[in-house]
């Protein structure tokens, strides 16, 4: 479903004027690809810009302060970057794009916003299949050394990041889990929109395969969206390619890394390119994978249930939206 582009863009450049005075403001028009939000871009004294605003509404009280989140690891990783390239390193570098302005006062365009820079490349999956194998070896390579500095981050408790007066956190993730499921379940449960014994089995695997996982003890930054639309990467000299950036923080979370890592296998299908992805990401950490298809099963599970309970708030499911949840909850429960 596409965000709700319900700005005026007369009003936009009004206040994109009185933020870059004494810059023009040129080039601006709506930018396909906002799944959520409503994206403008636009330039600045010839500079390319990218307007985030927060036009659908939220479906939880955390995501009204998801852009808030977001900004805040964006400065966080460009300090880290300014750090590493003063001291000569370049190990974990998280490229994410600048931000130039965050707005908080929804009377202004009749929503949050932020301003970020606009990374120059293509989206990965723009490029992936035409690639040699050795440039997609490349690649590989450097997104392994990204999560890992996305995944250096630590928190003191599990769930929810964004400041608020109440955020949901916990001391294990195993209770942030529980906590979702019951939630999740319970929604559900009430939109009669999922079988009941579905429900229930979904509910008991969890409980019962639970104790198996070897879920981390340290909340960690969770990117929680890595797919190949959130991915910019460009060639450069000599045909070497490179990842220019990470985009999408909005849905991040203090968790278990190994939820990133479940999606490499979506984004990466080739088998050797994901030994070699793994290999490069286990460099310098302590990562296990004894109990990897379990967790897995857990985590789809999961993520299914909050996709049907939360994700569906916002519009009324299609047909083949319940038959994809429902096939991907009886494949993991079996």
């Amino acid at each position: 479903m596409n965000s709700v582009t319900n700005l005026d863009l007369q009003k936009v450049k009004e206040v994109l004027e009185e933020i870059f005075y004494p810059d023009k403001i040129t080039d601006l028009h709506f930018f396909k690809g906002g799944n959520v939000n409503t994206l403008i871009s636009f330039q600045a004294n010839s500079d390319p810009y990218i307007l985030k605003a927060l036009t659908r509404k939220p479906a939880q009280r955390s995501e009204f302060y998801r852009l808030e989140k977001e900004a805040k690891l964006f400065d966080y990783f460009n300090r880290e970057s300014e750090q590493q390239q003063f001291h000569g390193t370049k190990k974990g570098k998280v490229p994410v794009p600048e931000v130039i302005h965050l707005e908080t006062n929804e009377e202004l365009l009749g929503a949050k916003f932020e301003i970020l820079s606009r990374i120059s490349g293509k989206l990965w999956k723009e490029c992936w299949n035409y690639l040699t194998y050795k440039k997609k070896e490349q690649l590989v390579v450097e997104l392994a050394k990204i999560l890992q500095g996305v995944h250096s981050q630590k928190y003191e408790l599990f769930g929810e990041i964004e400041e608020y007066d109440c955020p949901r956190r916990f001391f294990s993730y195993e209770s942030f889990l529980k906590a979702n499921l019951r939630r999740n379940i319970r929604i559900l449960r009430n939109e009669k929109r999922l079988s009941s014994d579905l429900l229930t089995q979904s509910e008991r695997f969890i409980e019962e395969n639970l104790e198996q996982a070897n879920f981390t003890t340290e909340p960690t930054l969770v990117h929680a969206d890595i797919n190949e639309a959130n991915l910019i990467v460009q060639e450069q000299n000599k045909g070497e390619w490179s990842i220019n950036g990470l985009l999408d923080f909005e849905w991040a979370y203090a968790g278990d890394p190994i939820t990133d890592l479940f999606e490499i296998e979506e984004l990466i299908k080739e088998k050797t390119l994901q030994e070699t992805f793994f290999k490069h990401y286990s460099q310098d950490q302590h990562f296990q994978l004894e109990n990897y298809q379990i967790e897995k099963r857990i985590i789809s599970i999961t993520a299914s249930l909050e996709s049907a309970a939360i994700g569906w708030i916002r519009f009324h499911p299609t047909e083949e939206n319940l038959e994809y949840v429902t096939k991907q909850l009886q494949k993991n429960i079996q």
